[in-house]
């Protein structure tokens, strides 16, 4: 999968589920891309994601901390 499909998925999944598509929604996706692809062809396999797993729940959970301690 690479960025632009991942961004158009989860555009898609929030329209279906009616959730708030963010505007730094693609800035989220390439940020992601850059710790889960460890072959650096701008594209994450399932395994990629499997193996960096880990490193991404930090990540957003990092992400979460800075937007609570924001508001």
């Amino acid at each position: 999968m690479t960025i632009v499909e991942c961004v158009k998925f989860l555009e898609k999944q929030a329209v279906v589920y009616n959730l708030s598509s963010t505007d730094d929604l693609f800035l989220r996706v390439s940020q992601f891309f850059n710790i889960a692809d460890l072959n650096d062809d701008t594209k994450i396999t399932f395994l990629e994601f499997l193996v960096q797993l880990p490193k991404l729940e930090e990540f957003f959970a990092e992400q979460e901390y800075f937007a609570v301690a924001q508001n």
